[in-house]
């Protein structure tokens, strides 16, 4: 199950054909790595504030690159 699948499944939130989340309001943040922007999502906004996290500082991709550099 991708990342986009679990938050739509979690929040009840309607996915396309293409497992794209319906697209909603949500934050554009800059990337702290890359210097892209990336939209923070509705669902993962009440995600994250509901287990008391910060918003993210680097973008998905960047975040599983981070991930992979720490095994």
């Amino acid at each position: 199950m991708g990342l986009m699948e679990f938050f739509g499944r979690l929040f009840k939130k309607k996915t396309g054909a293409s497992g794209a989340e319906a697209q909603g309001p949500g934050k554009e943040l800059v990337c702290a790595d890359c210097k892209s922007t990336f939209i923070f999502e509705e669902g993962e906004q009440h995600f994250y504030k509901m287990r008391g996290l910060t918003p993210p500082k680097r973008c998905p991709n960047c975040r599983s690159k981070r991930k992979h550099r720490r095994r």
